[in-house]
Parts: C-alpha cells; structure tokens; sequence
C-alpha cells in the first residue's frame, strides 16, 4: 500500500511524532511561473525629508509637483528649513554627499542624469566613484559625463589574475605556464597597474584610455585640483 500510494513512513524523533504520510489529491498550482528576479526600484534615490518634528519619504528624480507636495505635507514654505537623510541610491557610496547637500534641485538633476545610466555603465561608474574616492556631487555629476574615457576590466580583480593575463598574452601558453611559477604575480601586477595609471577597486580594474592617473580632487588654495 505504502508503494501504491507513494507514502512515506516519517521516523518518530524527541521534536516530531512521527507518523505516515501520502498525497491524497492534487496538489493546488498557485502560479504557472516563480518569477524570482529582483525588481529594480522606481526611483534612482530614495530620500527622508525632515523638518526636524516630522519626515517624509521622497523619491526622485522628482516632478515640481512631486517636490511641493513635500513642502506642504511638512508645512514649510521653501527647502531651507528642511534636512534630508539618502535612505537609498543607485550608486550607494554618493549616498552620504547626496545627504549633505543643501541644494534639492541640483541633487534631483543629478538623480534625473543618474536614472539615464544602464546597468552596464554604472557598474564602471561605481567602480570608477571608488577609485577617485567621490564624495561630492558636483565631481560625480563631471565623472558621469565623462564614463566613456574610462575602460573597466571586471575580470581582474586581483593585481595576479591582471599579471597572469598579462603573461598569457605575452608568451604562448605553454611558455606562460612554465614561467608562471617563479614569478612574483602580485609585484608584476601591482607594477602594470601603476604603468596604466589604473586603479583596482571592489569591481574590477579601471583605467583612463590616455593613461592619466584616477585619483581623488585635492585641495589647494581654494581651487579642486582633478
């Protein structure tokens, strides 16, 4: 009978009674398709809003409609009273520079650009944010127009997988792997990557196309130097 039914005998333990167990009908089918795949957000960043009694969620990049619904749940006539805290956003590491920027309207253009980039080049874009350590947004917003003179090499993630390339396409493969074990990949790649001017971030390699050094603005009297 066990076999006809396609039971099965459940062993009694100190948590469970044990027992016998078989399908009896049909199981009920809730969904033809289990779609799994993450949803990308509707919005580009995800603020809270403060007047410092009370707070509300915005989501831009905005409409002017969407910004003075803000002002009047809040009940202030401007944005200048108001603070506002990056609860989310496309490119996570802006998210304190976007939360202590006073300007909304310049923070919802660059949210307006940022919604424009696909999921390819942001990729290169926060590994590119990464390797000039951007905490601002003015510079963010020149670095994003500016994506194309960047070439960004996922696959290395390590200065020896870069050094380990490097030889492969220098040395047919049978030589490559003869020489492979005495050389110091890590020191091999660490120097291809200063000779590219490239930098290697939590993404992958990125480099400039003519080879100028990534690294973050400096300031000297007065003036950001990139």
């Amino acid at each position: 009978m066990c076999i006809s039914e396609k039971g099965v005998f459940v062993e009694r333990t100190m948590d469970h009674p044990g027992g016998y167990v078989a399908q009896d009908s049909p199981l009920a089918e809730t969904a033809k398709t289990l779609d799994l795949t993450p949803k990308a957000p509707d919005y580009t960043m995800l603020l809270e809003v403060s007047d410092g009694y009370g707070s509300v969620q915005l989501k831009l990049p905005a409409s002017e409609q969407e910004l003075d619904a803000v002002l009047k749940t809040l009940d202030e006539p401007d944005w200048l009273d108001l603070s506002w805290t990056c609860l989310d956003c496309k490119a996570p590491s802006l998210a304190k520079a976007v939360s202590e920027a006073r300007d909304i309207q310049s923070i919802n253009d660059f949210a307006e650009m940022l919604s424009g980039i696909n999921n390819k080049a942001l990729v290169t874009y926060k590994a590119l944010l990464e390797a000039s350590n951007c905490q601002d947004i003015l510079r963010a917003r020149f670095l994003a127009i500016h994506l194309s003179d960047y070439i960004f090499s996922p696959q290395f993630t390590s200065p020896a997988e870069l050094a380990k390339e490097e030889l492969s396409t220098l040395l047919c493969e049978p030589s490559a792997e003869t020489i492979l074990p005495y050389v110091d990949l890590q020191k091999y790649g660490e120097a291809l990557i200063k000779q590219c001017g490239g930098e290697l971030t939590g993404y992958g390699l990125i480099e400039h196309i003519h080879g100028h050094l990534i690294q973050p603005p400096r300031q000297e009297g007065g003036m950001t130097l990139g």
